[in-house]
């Protein structure tokens, strides 16, 4: 075999292996490629998914304001009702003290008196027993557990 033979061959192997050379980065420039896009649609779905925790973040932190406000809102109004109550609880103790005066007035007022002359009944005792008896119905409307 001659040299130019060999040189042949040899131009043709360095042909064959250069052609395999190409189509192989062919190759692999195909897979980079995908894997480029793969890396490309994940990065963009982090992104989404970093932007979604921001937003939730955000939604949350002012929930937890809302609800200090309205935890400061109701310890407010829990004292504000608690003072409240107890001034009607002394309302109602001075209204119920009030019942016993005047019925204590009525049971003096129900007893006779007549004057010896006629044996009428006076004026006046009919008047402040009317008022008496107007006076302790009005608070009963006001306080329903009294029984006269």
């Amino acid at each position: 075999m001659g040299y130019k033979n060999i040189i042949t061959l040899l131009i043709i192997i360095c042909v064959i292996v250069a052609a395999g050379f190409i189509g192989a980065i062919a190759n692999y420039g195909s897979i980079i490629k995908e894997k480029e896009n793969s890396i490309t649609i994940k990065d963009s779905q982090i992104q989404t998914l970093i932007n979604q925790k921001k937003q939730l973040q955000t939604w949350l932190e002012g929930n937890i304001t809302l609800l200090n406000m309205l935890q400061i809102w109701l310890s407010e109004n829990k004292t504000y009702y608690e003072d409240h109550i107890n001034d009607v609880t002394a309302q109602v103790a001075d209204l119920h003290a009030k019942i016993g005066e005047l019925q204590s007035q009525m049971e003096f007022l129900k007893a006779p008196k007549l004057t010896a002359i006629g044996l009428k009944v006076e004026d006046h005792f009919l008047e402040t027993l009317t008022s008496a008896f107007m006076v302790i119905s009005s608070m009963k409307a006001h306080i329903p557990h009294i029984t006269l």
